[in-house]
């Protein structure tokens, strides 16, 4: 009871975040003129966007593949479904249960331990994360923007510094085994030193998991790149309907920083947060006009909707899978 009260009360306070970031976006646009520029939106462009965002996540899917090739070989149907719904299930309900499902799927149908799984899943969200945060860099340093200039040297530092440890990590893990026991014995609070422990453990096991053939590892790099460039392609369709002759640099650069928004916690649907989000970073960061920003998100958030729980149920029809069991594991 406890335990269902305690995220009825996170999904509120997110749903709370939301209402008030609508709020605020409200009181920074013109309803009036989004309605006039949305009026002249041709919608058969929705067609193309609506093919470069499920492109994305299929490809998301078969680097997921080749990753678990090291542990079991996963038919890539059931991986593209099974990459649909936890879409689905992170987009609606704020709680992070998308990765959870995908763990919970491959031990109950493919009989891995479920710390293993959810190690697998955490190393394919990471591969986003990096990649995002890399290609921000790039096309920050090579982009005019009204972002503050100690952005680019943030995710300067902080992309150098995760890709030394993690390259030092593949190389070198029973190293940072021993320094992790080693730190803990720094700790006063036994129960702290145990969850420093088992989190060192476990995040060096994840990035152990990146030793691999070039091959395998290029085709992961490419995959990654190809499903980021795919999601800005359709941010780039769809802004592009708005503002002739469009960088398409700055909108993939857009489209990045627009990713990294979603770390933050959400409402259901994630009201409110898309399109603060969207006027943030594409108005006042790039310079765009307020109006087609703001019109250019309300249709990518309305077709990423209709995408997401499309495909979401049909990957849960066709997966035909117990989501009870994802809910008894995250009461745990």
């Amino acid at each position: 009871m406890i335990f269902v009260l305690k995220n009825i009360i996170r999904i509120l306070i997110n749903t709370g975040i939301g209402a008030v970031l609508v709020f605020v976006w409200l009181k920074l646009v013109n309803i009036n003129e989004i309605i006039e520029v949305l009026e002249h939106f041709n919608f058969f462009l929705l067609i193309p966007a609506g093919i470069f965002f499920v492109l994305s996540a299929i490809l998301k899917s078969l680097r997921f593949k080749i990753l678990l090739l090291k542990e079991v070989n996963v038919p890539a149907l059931k991986l593209i479904n099974l990459t649909f719904l936890s879409q689905l299930l992170s987009f609606t309900i704020p709680l992070r249960l998308g990765e959870l499902t995908k763990a919970v799927y491959l031990t109950a149908d493919y009989k891995i331990p479920f710390g293993k799984s959810f190690i697998w899943v955490f190393l394919d969200r990471f591969l986003d994360f990096w990649c995002v945060l890399s290609l921000s860099l790039l096309f920050l340093l090579i982009t005019p923007t009204n972002l503050p200039q100690g952005l680019t040297s943030s995710l300067l530092v902080a992309i150098i510094v995760a890709s030394s440890l993690v390259i030092a990590v593949v190389l070198k893990p029973e190293y940072f085994k021993h320094l992790v026991q080693f730190l803990s014995g720094l700790l006063v609070i036994e129960k702290l030193k145990k969850l420093f422990i088992k989190f060192g453990l476990f995040m060096i096991e994840c990035f152990e998991l990146l030793k691999g053939s070039v091959q395998r590892n290029s085709a992961l790099f490419v995959l990654t790149v190809l499903a980021t460039f795919s999601e800005a392609l359709c941010w780039y369709i769809i802004l592009g309907a708005f503002i002739p002759e469009l960088p398409i640099v700055k909108i993939w650069l857009g489209s990045m920083l627009n990713a990294l928004t979603f770390l933050i916690p959400a409402a259901p649907g994630y009201v409110g947060s898309a399109e603060a989000a969207g006027l943030a970073v594409f108005s006042y960061g790039l310079g765009f006009n307020a109006v087609f920003v703001s019109a250019a998100t309300l249709i990518f958030h309305a077709l990423s909707l209709v995408l997401i729980l499309g495909t979401g149920l049909w990957g849960l029809y066709n997966l035909k899978f117990n989501l009870g069991l994802v809910w008894k594991r995250f009461k745990k």
